[in-house]
């Protein structure tokens, strides 16, 4: 999925995205302008999952 930056609003980045607009904290994208564009993909990698669901195990041993 590609995200157009369509206008920065205070502390929100406003995207569209398909025909809907998305709002998502500027804080998480601080280099941001207006136009720019941005993909985003999910990752299927789940060795952070393993590895965090390894450390709560030995945390209630």
């Amino acid at each position: 999925m590609i995200f157009y930056l369509d206008r920065i609003e205070a502390d929100m980045c406003v995207f569209i995205c398909e025909g809907k607009t998305i709002n998502i904290p500027k804080s998480l994208i601080p280099d941001c302008r207006e136009g720019d564009k941005y993909e985003f993909i999910k990752s299927t990698d789940a060795t952070n999952l393993t590895k965090n669901e390894e450390l709560v195990k030995k945390l209630f041993k």
